[in-house]
């Protein structure tokens, strides 16, 4: 005999492997029908034995934890995930600031996030190392050289550019020396 549609489904239900819409759609549907209402419970009985086969077993003393650490952004190994509530904006300079991303002190490089306020200006300063910037929102402008969301602007080590200001604001991603 195969069974139809809703001996799966009622197994399914008990058996906990429903996704939450269809658990709640057939709570609806068991409250509305009695025939529905037996067949579940039938299967409740048939499965219900399985669960007492299983001997009880204690998790890891430091499992919460683990949990508790992929859930605040571990998120994959071998990597690192910020969060945008996460970490603290810091100010450099009046009406610019930053916040930290990462840092790496063998390698003496770090990545920033720059907010830089409408029509605030950053000095000039010179370049030990290579400096990678990406505008992510808003504008840059060093001068007359202008850059806008999305453009990159790299300055290379020993260099010197011109003090930058945004006439909007924007937001930066910087790569560049600790």
């Amino acid at each position: 005999m195969k069974p139809d549609d809703d001996e799966i489904t009622a197994a399914e239900f008990c058996l906990g492997t429903l996704d939450a819409a269809e658990r709640s759609r057939l709570n609806d549907a068991i409250n509305r029908d009695p025939a529905l209402d037996r067949l579940v419970r039938s299967w409740d009985r048939r499965l219900a034995p399985l669960g007492d086969a299983v001997p009880p077993v204690q998790p890891p003393a430091d499992l919460w934890a683990k949990i508790e650490s992929r859930i605040a952004g571990a998120g994959l190994p071998g990597t690192v995930t910020v969060r945008t509530t996460q970490g603290e904006w810091q100010p450099m300079a009046d009406g610019v600031e930053c916040k930290v991303l990462w840092q790496n002190a063998d390698l003496g490089r770090q990545s920033l996030l720059v907010r830089i306020a409408p029509g605030a200006t950053y000095e000039s300063h010179y370049h030990a190392q290579d400096e990678e910037c990406v505008v992510l929102a808003g504008d840059l402008s060093f001068g007359d050289h202008r850059l806008n969301a999305g453009d990159y602007h790299l300055a290379h080590k020993g260099g010197t550019h011109p003090s930058a200001s945004s006439k909007a604001g924007c937001l930066l991603y910087i790569n560049t020396a600790l």
